[in-house]
């Protein structure tokens, strides 16, 4: 039945991205909230009369409930103590709740959501056939065959998904394509649809034509091959990257036969050459702005301006498109080093469940790994929003999967 309702809740929200259905009950309030919220509830009173709920996995949650605690902390002061000006007591703190206390509920709702890895196998198989979903209705509506009118096309060409604009739709898909890559060795899964689910993302995660995103895959590719090296076979590794070097060719042929071929060639051609700021899309005038307003104050490094202050008092006029030094700008050393550790203990528990788990879970884990590390550099080039409740969902469906890879049953094992 709680698979039953996650289930449900991951497809509410996707019909909700992909129609642009906003939701909304009250400022801070829509039905996906009230959704999270209910089920939250649900099984509080469930962990309350059964008691059969504990602290695991803290060097996960432990990190992720300071970070929580301290961007509370940091708004607090920005408003009350220091009273930055321009600054919104009350739209920073719906953003406080929707992207840092909302984003903590949604890991822990999939985290203690489910206890079996059959039924955590069967919702991630669920949440990665929604993301394939997204990926061929933004193919499809891409190429106007039908046009849905569903996805938007940049000026330059670029197209965005369900789950966000091109730049946090790359950063979405350099996450989850491992993963879909995966489902070929799903014995749930028929070879054909997978093969059918890789082609459709890959062509989908070229549309977005995100360089960062691209950045992210190769070089999160390097890591996590180095990182796993104890796990990997060296000659599955050649042969994988050959195989996909040549299926992305393959695709990229295809896409240059289209109208959109065009745009996708002049998108990287027209960034070749020119100075750091047309290179880099602006990002380094940005950050370098960014960078020296905190210099001008030296204490903002380490306690940063308060939760949200680039919103309000940033001189480059454009978001950061680096969630790195977001987290810099607004909560300091403190903050960024908590997201960090965050990242790290995500990717190092799952590195230490990978030698127990086997079968479909074992693909899975080292998916993640891929995916996660892909994700965490393209962020240096790209900010996320509404991507952010996905990343969370996938990140604590995983890590109940290393829990519950630490002491499989063998009926648990034969399901997956």
């Amino acid at each position: 039945m709680k698979r039953i309702l996650l289930s449900l809740f991951l497809c509410v929200l996707f019909a909700a991205n992909t129609f642009g259905w906003d939701l909304s009950l009250a400022p801070g309030l829509s039905v996906k909230n009230a959704f999270l919220y209910l089920l939250i509830v649900i099984y509080m009173i469930e962990t309350a009369v059964l008691g059969n709920r504990r602290l695991e996995l803290p060097s996960v949650l432990v990190p992720f409930s300071l970070f929580v605690g301290y961007s509370v902390l940091s708004w607090f002061v920005a408003a009350f103590v220091v009273q930055l000006s321009s600054y919104s007591v009350l739209d920073t703190a719906i953003a406080l709740k929707t992207y840092r206390i909302d984003h903590f509920l949604f890991f822990l709702l999939f985290f203690y959501g489910l206890s079996t890895m059959k039924d955590v196998v069967s919702l991630l198989r669920t949440f990665l056939w929604l993301i394939v979903i997204g990926n061929l209705v933004t193919v499809v509506d891409g190429f106007n065959i039908p046009n849905l009118g569903i996805i938007q096309q940049r000026e330059d060409g670029r197209l965005g998904g369900p789950m966000g604009e091109s730049n946090q739709y790359g950063a979405l898909l350099a996450l989850t394509l491992p993963a879909v890559i995966a489902l070929a060795w799903d014995p749930h899964t028929k070879r054909v649809l997978a093969y059918f689910a890789i082609f459709v993302s890959i062509l989908a995660f070229l549309l977005a034509s995100s360089r960062g995103a691209f950045v992210g895959v190769i070089l999160g590719s390097l890591f996590s091959t180095y990182y796993l090296r104890s796990f990997l076979s060296m000659r599955h590794v050649a042969i994988g990257a050959i195989v996909t070097v040549g299926g992305v060719l393959v695709i990229i042929i295809v896409l240059l036969t289209t109208d959109l071929g065009g745009d996708w060639i002049n998108r990287f051609t027209d960034k070749l050459s020119g100075t750091s700021y047309e290179l880099s899309s602006g990002r380094m005038a940005i950050w370098t702005t960014a960078l020296q307003q905190m210099s001008e104050q030296p204490l903002s490094f380490f306690t940063g301006f308060g939760w949200n202050a680039y919103e309000y008092i940033n001189r480059a006029g454009f978001g950061t498109h680096n969630v790195y030094l977001k987290h810099l700008f607004d909560l300091g050393l403190p903050g960024l080093i908590l997201y960090c550790v965050i990242s790290y203990k995500l990717l190092s528990n799952c590195r230490g469940a990978i030698s127990k788990a086997t079968g479909t879970v074992r693909y899975q884990l080292i998916a993640f790994v891929f995916g996660f590390a892909s994700l965490s550099i393209a962020m240096f080039f790209v900010e996320l929003f509404k991507v952010w409740i996905w990343v969370w969902a996938y990140a604590g469906l995983v890590m109940r999967l290393v829990v519950a890879s630490s002491q499989p049953t063998e009926d648990e094992m034969k399901a997956c």
